[in-house]
């Protein structure tokens, strides 16, 4: 006989708290198993977010199924980082452990080499460590946390970084941007753990020396992950005259004066890098002459370069994430048109020059068409696409990590 009891009342549908994780719908699953490592906290229901930062928990599929681990962060719109998708992988302290022995074994090329002494140790997602970055400078190392559960992590593996050989200390910075906020500037780094380092020392890459600051806020004054572009540049120089926009230190106008280079001009608008760059050159043992160092606006600079008939045949275009100058903040949409079209007066017909930009928000696609309309009528070919060095891994389909774009342009 059928049962004609009146049915109960449906409930609104929610996720299913499992005592071991959380459950997430098709398509956050979808994503996750695509190979995405983010869990946005609004495709989470309230009952799930009951974890602690730096926690891992388990995520499951709307069957029940295991997906993934994650690391939880309770501020961040993000509220979970996948670290494996391997049910049987080591869990808590063990998995940061078994993590970071694995990191620096994919680096053991860096390892003792004499030749290169800075380079990313921990390169955040794409190692297993969501939310954190460590970068190797000499027997230093620089840890930057930009999620709270990174902080948790970083305690965990502490006394394993400082039992690696040559290493005496780590420094400390946080960059945390709490949902909603857009964070306030980053303070200088702090001794961690460890011996303290000099004010300045000297790193070594591809055998070239560079000064760092460790304490700086935001750079200490070499990043790594230019270095493809860095050799690329040196590789070309030889017999050509070189114009470093954005010159920074001077770190690409050192390996152009390490790959003789007939004549390099480097731009920047502060005289106290430009200093620093002048000062990279000579412990290289290169001779400079410190009228080539200008310090000014990129785009002014050029414009006063072609007044007075100057010509290049070599440009690197490496404007910083957050440039200001008089023209106000820098816009690779809007300032690396005006500086391409300014910059094609000065270029030599078969000269090659470097374009870069550090953002997250530009899709490579989008970054090509900006540089596609800037030149003024003269003809641009691709000559190379530039990837992150093998030291800064990244996760396919994460569109996010992939935030360094660098092309190597022909004009004819």
């Amino acid at each position: 006989m059928a049962d004609k009891r009146k049915p109960a009342d449906k409930k609104p549908q929610t996720l299913v708290r499992k005592k071991s994780g959380v459950t997430v719908q098709d398509p956050t699953a979808k994503a996750v198993q695509s190979g995405h490592p983010w869990i946005f906290r609004n495709t989470l229901t309230l009952e799930d977010q009951t974890f602690s930062d730096g926690d891992m928990v388990d995520i499951n599929d709307r069957n029940g199924r295991f997906i993934g681990r994650g690391v939880w962060n309770s501020e961040s719109s993000v509220a979970l980082r996948v670290v494996t998708r391997d049910f049987n992988a080591p869990s808590g302290s063990d998995f940061h452990l078994y993590a970071i022995n694995r990191a620096v074994a994919r680096r053991q090329s860096f390892t003792g080499s004499g030749v290169t002494n800075a380079y990313r140790l921990v390169h955040a997602e794409a190692d297993m460590f969501p939310g954190l970055t460590i970068t190797r400078y000499g027997s230093w190392l620089l840890a930057i946390v930009y999620t709270e559960s990174a902080k948790v992590t970083l305690g965990v593996i502490a006394d394993y970084l400082l039992a690696l050989p040559d290493i005496k200390g780590i420094y400390f910075q946080q960059r945390l941007r709490p949902s909603g906020e857009k964070g306030a500037p980053p303070e200088p780094s702090r001794l961690y753990r460890g011996e303290e380092a000099p004010v300045e020392f000297e790193v070594m890459e591809n055998g070239l020396k560079f000064l760092i600051d460790i304490t700086a806020p935001m750079s200490v004054g070499l990043f790594p992950d230019y270095r493809p572009g860095r050799v690329l540049t040196g590789e070309l120089s030889e017999g050509r005259r070189v114009l470093n926009l954005f010159s920074y230190t001077g770190a690409f106008s050192v390996y152009a004066l390490a790959g003789r280079a007939s004549e390099v001009v480097s731009v920047d608008i502060n005289q106290k890098v430009n200093t620093k760059a002048i000062q990279n050159c000579e412990i290289n043992n290169l001779k400079v002459n410190p009228i080539d160092f200008m310090t000014e606006d990129a785009i002014k600079a050029v414009s006063l370069l072609a007044s007075r008939g100057r010509r290049f045949e070599l440009a690197i275009i490496d404007p910083p994430t957050f440039a200001t100058g008089p023209r106000g903040n820098w816009s690779v949409e809007r300032s690396y048109r005006t500086l391409l079209r300014e910059l094609s007066s000065v270029m030599e017909p078969d000269a090659m020059v470097l374009c870069t930009a550090n953002t997250q928000k530009l899709s490579m696609e989008d970054f090509e068409r900006i540089i596609a309309a800037g030149w003024g009528g003269r003809h641009a070919t691709i000559v190379k696409r530039l990837s992150l060095p093998e030291d800064y891994p990244e996760i396919p389909g994460f569109n996010e990590g992939n935030y360094l774009k660098s092309l190597m342009i022909r004009l004819d």
